[in-house]
């Protein structure tokens, strides 16, 4: 077993290289990470649209998750963050960091440089090839070796919320946190049959106050709403992290710069005047399509109107019940 994984890994080097792997370590050494733009907000919120959007604009280089515990470089800090009694199933999908230790400093300065070649982090790049982005006449391995001499690079992470104040005070860059209503999170995950994701192993105690990195001071105020949440169903402990995660950015608003889902897929916020706020000028206008490469099939032909209100018809009344019970309850405290 341990061979053919090893098989599949060298496989998906080979594959990264050829997509411009080569011209990224070559590069990096040019590449200033203080200079990194930095996309987050919770799973299914819109954080690879926004990924892609920006880096039509800002003429960037995308990375796409540089935390999926299935990279090597950044399972050996999950192993390190994970208590001994806990199984990886039950904690590596869902593990938020929270410190800056050395290892992770480490690590986020080859991510803000691209010095990271994996196949895997390379998705959104592969995507601006596709979907009609490329010119007409361009070969698809020619459009990614372009790609991989741009210098300015543009990093989602789905699983940086709470490392983001200990990251801007080492690397200072500007960070886009992207925020959705809860109902429409609810609705995302209920229809986009993700099946590696699975909510019922989320323990909200595990992952906030159980790991010695300094979280639990932050979230030890939630301790007993913490309890009585992980006492409930999949969605409400899902509901809760999503809560208890945004109130974390919340209470370090001067690190983010907090977009909504809604207002982007309706057109009401202009992305390119926040942009300019933060000193980022786009060279080009973004494209018209609100959708992105992880976009379910099924939702790629509704309007932006109807993905921002589609959870009304996704969600029962008694869903929409437990979501603002479980919003109440974190920000009541």
């Amino acid at each position: 077993m341990s061979e053919r994984i090893d098989r599949l890994r060298a496989a998906t080097r080979s594959s990264a290289y050829l997509n411009g792997g080569t011209v990224d370590r070559l590069i990096a050494g040019f590449i200033h990470p203080e200079r990194g733009v930095v996309v987050t907000g919770f799973w299914r919120s819109g954080t690879t649209f926004l990924l892609e959007r920006l880096t039509q604009m800002l003429r960037g280089k995308p990375l796409f998750e540089p935390f999926q515990p299935e990279l090597p470089s950044y399972q050996a800090i999950v192993d390190a963050a994970r208590p001994a009694a806990v199984a990886s199933k039950d904690f590596d999908a869902y593990f938020m960091p929270y410190a800056m230790t050395d290892a992770m400093a480490g690590y986020i300065d080859r991510v803000l440089r691209y010095r990271i070649v994996d196949q895997r982090i390379q998705r959104s790049r592969t995507n601006l090839t596709a979907h009609g982005r490329r010119p007409t006449g361009v070969p698809a391995l020619a459009m990614q070796q372009w790609l991989a001499l741009r210098t300015s690079v543009v990093v989602k992470f789905v699983r940086a919320s709470l490392l983001i104040p200990a990251l801007r005070r080492c690397f200072a860059g500007p960070v886009f946190h992207i925020r959705r209503q809860p109902y429409g999170v609810l609705a995302s995950f209920k229809t986009a049959d993700w099946s590696a994701f699975q909510p019922a192993r989320i323990s909200l105690r595990r992952l906030l106050l159980d790991i010695d990195d300094g979280r639990a001071a932050f979230f030890a105020p939630w301790q007993r709403v913490i309890d009585a949440l992980d006492r409930g169903d999949a969605w409400r402990r899902l509901m809760g992290y999503w809560a208890l995660t945004e109130r974390f950015v919340d209470a370090h608003a001067e690190h983010y710069t907090i977009l909504s889902y809604e207002a982007l897929a309706t057109g009401e916020l202009d992305l390119a005047d926040c942009l300019a706020r933060q000193g980022l000028f786009p060279s080009s206008s973004a494209s018209a399509s609100f959708n992105s490469s992880t976009t379910s099939a099924h939702r790629a032909h509704l309007s932006a109107r109807e993905r921002a209100e589609g959870w009304r018809d996704v969600l029962s009344q008694a869903e929409i019940d437990t979501v603002d019970d479980v919003v109440d309850r974190v920000y009541s405290v």
